[in-house]
């Protein structure tokens, strides 16, 4: 080993130099150049830009919170805010440390496109950088004071092993069950001595999971960002709506094609809408809620409401309420965790009707109940459906069959007693002075107009007195509100 005065100097003069006890962030800005090809601002940091971390820096840097879970949505600076303490305590209060993902290819990719372009490029830990190679690679260091750092997949394997100082987990809500417990384990000889730190960093997940367990277990405090209304200045957490067992209220509100979008304030009632400066107030004046009284675990949580457009906001909740529709929960799951950062409840689920046993051959209707029969026109043949439904939305299979013609749609109608318009005879009421009781015009059939067969079931629903159907495009219409003024 070649012996180089310089470098003995630099570590002499680094060895007697006092620890850097600043603000994590202060010395971040002095210390760290974020690389143009992992980061959507790259260069200097500025905690001014994002101030709810500023808090969570304040956590990071205290000596008795020995564990920080960050429950955030998605691209909002919680990884970030992890990479910079990694690199501070690295360059100030040196010890091992591991940084575990739930896959490997995230974990190369986010070592060698973020946290190692950061500790090559940061000034306070040029001199602990080592000469060779198999000490510097993509997944880690060996710094030249001996201590290591590990970027990897949290497999069992690789959980197990040397002593950790320093922890970071990403991404918890994928981790199976027990592999935390597989990883803090090796903080213990630390832990020994109050020397361990750990952070959780996550979007979230499943309540009751383990994710779910960590962020709210006794001994955690727990604290949520709040922001101010620009009308009456009440401080809030921005959600999609407010809801109860016996009622909701929506809060981010907009038109019926997702444009003129603002979100009501929860106190006043009075709507904001989406602009720089609506941002820039919320990133100027929020904060946590109280966060109790200090404990060893803290969990601070904040939604992608006060950084992300609300044009995408509104689009994806859109998405996710017309799949739900559908049948399928998915998006809307992935928006609760993702942008909410909520966790997701397995009994949120499209309402399950108990199914009951009939006669589906009994044409007797229950009380109150009203008969609808539906045809869809094909080519050469029907889809007729009957339906039987009560007030309170709830409905019962009466029929459904496959039709060759008219007169087997006539018979179904007859058989099911479903009643139709009289439109020749109300033409023909209205002709003679309206004389004598007025004709039915209410109809319960209704029929499919589209396809090639158009004008032919125009002149069945004339004949039959039912009614015809056409699709479009358009989410709503107007139309006249009952026993009320005006048009919705």
């Amino acid at each position: 080993m070649s012996f180089d005065p310089a470098l003995l100097a630099v570590d002499a003069h680094n060895g007697w130099t006092p620890p850097d006890t600043r603000p994590i962030y202060e010395w971040a800005a002095d210390n760290i150049d974020l690389p143009a090809g992992g980061y959507a601002i790259p260069g200097r940091f500025d905690v001014q830009r994002s101030r709810h971390l500023i808090d969570v820096f304040h956590d990071l840097n205290d000596p008795e919170i020995r564990q920080v879970n960050l429950l955030k949505g998605i691209q909002s600076a919680g990884t970030l805010s992890a990479e910079l303490w990694l690199v501070y305590v690295l360059a100030n209060e040196p010890g091992p440390a591991m940084w575990n993902f739930h896959d490997e290819a995230l974990a190369k990719r986010n070592a060698q496109t973020r946290l190692m372009p950061i500790i090559k490029g940061c000034p306070a830990l040029a001199h602990l950088l080592p000469n060779d190679r198999h000490d510097l690679n993509k997944m880690g260091v060996v710094f030249r004071n001996g201590v290591p750092l590990d970027i990897q997949a949290g497999t069992i394997g690789r959980l197990q092993g040397r002593s950790i100082r320093y922890m970071v987990n990403d991404e918890l809500w994928q981790w199976d069950d027990g592999m935390f417990r597989e990883a803090t384990a090796r903080l213990d000889a630390y832990a020994r001595f109050g020397m361990e730190k750990v952070v959780n960093v996550s979007q979230a997940g499943i309540e009751g999971g383990q994710w779910h367990q960590i962020c709210f277990d006794k001994a955690t405090s727990f604290s949520e960002w709040q922001v101010p209304c620009i009308h009456c200045g009440a401080f809030q957490v921005l959600r999609m709506e407010l809801a109860s067992k016996e009622s909701s209220r929506l809060l981010m509100l907009w038109d019926e094609n997702g444009g003129n979008i603002r979100y009501e304030c929860q106190a006043c009632g009075k709507p904001m809408e989406d602009s720089a400066s609506l941002k820039a107030h919320f990133n100027e004046h929020g904060k946590y809620a109280d966060a109790g009284p200090l404990a060893v675990k803290r969990t601070r949580r904040w939604n992608s409401l006060c950084w992300t457009p609300w044009a995408k906001i509104v689009e994806e909740y859109r998405y996710a309420l017309d799949a739900k529709k559908q049948g399928s929960l998915e998006p809307l799951k992935s928006f609760i965790m993702k942008r909410l950062a909520e966790f997701w409840r397995e009994d949120e689920t499209i309402p399950i009707i108990k199914p009951e046993f009939y006669d589906i051959e009994n044409t007797n209707s229950p009380e109150k109940s009203v008969r609808f029969m539906s045809v869809d026109v094909q080519t050469d043949h029907f889809w007729c459906l009957v339906r039987e439904w009560q007030a309170d939305g709830s409905s019962r299979l009466l029929h459904w069959s496959r039709a060759l013609s008219w007169s087997e749609l006539i018979e179904t109608q007859k058989r099911f007693n479903v009643s139709s318009g009289e439109w020749q005879a109300l033409r023909a009421w209205e002709r003679g002075g309206r004389k004598g009781q007025r004709p039915a015009t209410v109809s319960h059939v209704v029929i499919d107009t589209g396809g090639d067969r158009t004008q032919e079931v125009y002149d069945s629903c004339w004949k039959f007195g039912w009614i015809g159907l056409k699709g479009t495009d358009r989410e709503s219409y107007v139309h006249r509100l009952t026993n009320q003024h005006g048009s919705r």
